[in-house]
C-alpha cells in the first residue's frame, strides 16, 4: 500500500490517495476536499464544502476488468447538483484474429440528487468499441452508445489510413435527434441522422 497527501493551493484542496497493488491487479481510493464558492443572481460569494471520494479498481484475469466509482457532495443547497455520483464498469479483450481484434465494453451509471446517495434522478449509458489494425498504416474502427433513458444510439465507424505526413480518416457515422454530452466529438458532426465524413490532416 502506498499513500500520498494531496494539497492544492495550502487550503483549496485537500485529501489524500491509498493505492493498493498486487500481482495482477490494482486498486485505488481516493478523497478531497475542496473549498468552492457559489454565486446567485442576488446574493454574494457563498463559501461552501465539497467533499468527494473515489474508489477504482483494475484486474488482469484472461480479460482485464475495471470499475470506477466516485461521488460528491456539496454543503451548500444546490438542489439536484448536491450529490453527484458516477459509476463505471468495464472489460476488454483481445480476440485471436488476424491482427488482433480488440473489444471493449462499458457501462455507466449517472446519478444527481438533493441527498447522498438516493439515485432518485439516474442515467445509464452503454457502450462498446472495436479496433482492428490492417497493417502498420490501417486502422478500422467502430465506436457505439446506448442511452437507456432516451433509448438514443449512436453508431460510429472509422478508416484511419496513416501517410508520410498525413492521416486519412474516412467515418460513417448515425446520431439520434437528441444527443448527450457523450455521444459528441469532434470527429462526428452533432447534426442527427447518418452521414458520412471525409478528412485529411497534416501532422507537422
Amino acid at each position: 500500500m502506498h499513500c500520498l497527501p494531496i494539497r492544492i493551493d495550502r487550503s483549496s484542496v485537500v485529501g489524500s490517495s491509498c493505492q493498493f497493488r498486487a500481482a495482477r491487479s490494482r486498486s485505488a481510493i481516493t478523497t478531497e476536499t475542496v473549498n468552492t464558492k457559489s454565486f446567485g443572481l442576488m446574493d454574494a460569494a457563498a463559501t461552501s464544502t465539497e467533499n468527494r471520494i473515489g474508489l477504482d479498481g483494475k484486474w488482469d484475469v484472461t480479460i482485464g476488468l475495471w470499475f470506477e466509482v466516485s461521488h460528491a457532495h456539496n454543503s451548500a443547497d444546490l438542489g439536484l447538483l448536491s450529490d453527484q455520483t458516477l459509476i463505471n464498469i468495464g472489460a476488454d479483450y483481445t480476440i485471436g484474429i488476424g491482427n488482433g481484434l480488440n473489444v471493449v465494453a462499458e457501462h455507466l451509471l449517472s446519478a444527481a440528487d438533493d441527498q447522498p446517495l438516493a439515485f432518485n434522478d439516474t442515467r445509464h449509458i452503454t457502450a462498446a468499441t472495436a479496433n482492428y489494425p490492417i497493417g502498420f498504416t490501417n486502422t478500422l474502427s467502430t465506436v457505439a452508445y446506448y442511452d437507456w433513458s432516451s433509448e438514443n444510439a449512436t453508431f460510429f465507424l472509422n478508416f484511419q489510413h496513416q501517410f508520410r505526413r498525413l492521416t486519412g480518416y474516412l467515418m460513417a457515422y448515425y446520431n439520434p435527434s437528441t444527443q448527450t454530452g457523450v455521444q459528441r466529438n469532434d470527429l462526428v458532426q452533432t447534426s442527427s441522422g447518418p452521414g458520412i465524413r471525409a478528412m485529411l490532416v497534416y501532422n507537422h
